[in-house]
């Protein structure tokens, strides 16, 4: 299935910005949170951490927004701004690419219902036939459209989320600048994420390997060159003063290279626009240890 181009969905801007000012007016029907206008409004937890303890995990419902959605057979062929009836998003609340997602849910203000899978406990629930049936790659995120259609892989959903909401959007209109966003975006993505993940880890151990050795070395190399590449495109942001895929891919996986210690006084650029992004609500809403499957 094909979907719109970047291109097209600018091209259908005016159209887009209409039909999300309408959508806005009914997620603060549902929400009634007064600062849904700001550009980081986004859904709210209904059910607390108690609540999702007693049921032993499992779901938690975020609204923002309700309305028509698209059929399970025809949800494509629906135009950018439409409303999907029911998403849900299953991951891990330290997952960074799961948490790319979160930050733009939270950012457009899109209802989903949260599925946590543990991917620590035994041998991981990712490895489980039913998870398995979503994403055979036994990872997350999985952004579940509607009941049995299933998007994986973090940027990919993401430009599913930019194409079908563009308002407020995460990439610039300019195509040069569109694409230093996508290019820093990928050197997280693509050129730091694959070897720190936790199926390498569990290798590398398996193998004998120091993995926390492993990642300092990778993921520190890996920042290095990210802030080069970001340092002469950067304003607010990563690149230049709006919110991008670029920050939402930053911020988690500065709180990885935290966590075993790599090294980040070298990053000054990148160190300040995870400053700028800490301020927003929709990187409040998002972050790890706010979520229900966080330990307490």
């Amino acid at each position: 299935m094909r979907i719109d181009s970047r291109e097209g969905a600018d091209a259908r801007q005016g159209d887009g910005e209409e039909m999300a000012a309408s959508e806005r007016a009914g997620a603060r029907q549902v929400t009634g949170r007064a600062g849904f206008r700001e550009r980081c409004s986004g859904a709210r937890q209904l059910t607390g951490i108690a609540k999702w303890r007693e049921r032993g995990g499992g779901a938690v419902l975020i609204p923002a927004s309700e309305g028509a959605g698209a059929r399970p057979d025809d949800w494509w062929r629906a135009r950018p701004g439409s409303i999907v009836r029911h998403m849900k998003l299953h991951g891990f609340w330290r997952s960074t690419a799961t948490w790319r997602v979160r930050i733009a849910l939270a950012y457009k203000g899109l209802a989903y219902e949260y599925v946590a899978v543990d991917l620590l406990t035994g041998e991981g629930a990712q490895h489980s036939p039913e998870h398995r049936r979503r994403n055979p790659m036994a990872q997350v995120p999985v952004l579940e459209i509607e009941e049995g259609l299933y998007l994986t892989q973090s940027i990919a959903i993401l430009e599913f989320l930019e194409e079908r909401w563009p308002t407020p959007p995460l990439l610039p209109r300019d195509p040069l600048a569109r694409a230093r966003v996508r290019q820093l975006t990928e050197v997280i993505n693509a050129g730091i994420q694959p070897l720190q993940n936790t199926g390498v880890q569990r290798h590398l151990q398996s193998l004998g390997v120091d993995a926390t050795a492993w990642i300092h070395r990778f993921v520190g190399k890996g920042l290095a060159a990210l802030e080069a590449m970001t340092l002469p495109v950067a304003g607010r942001f990563s690149v230049g003063d709006a919110l991008s895929f670029a920050d939402l891919a930053l911020v988690p996986q500065l709180s990885f290279a935290r966590r075993f210690g790599v090294d980040l006084t070298g990053l000054p650029t990148l160190l300040r626009v995870e400053t700028n992004c800490a301020e927003l609500d929709c990187f409040k809403r998002a972050h790890a240890e706010a979520q229900p499957d966080a330990p307490r």
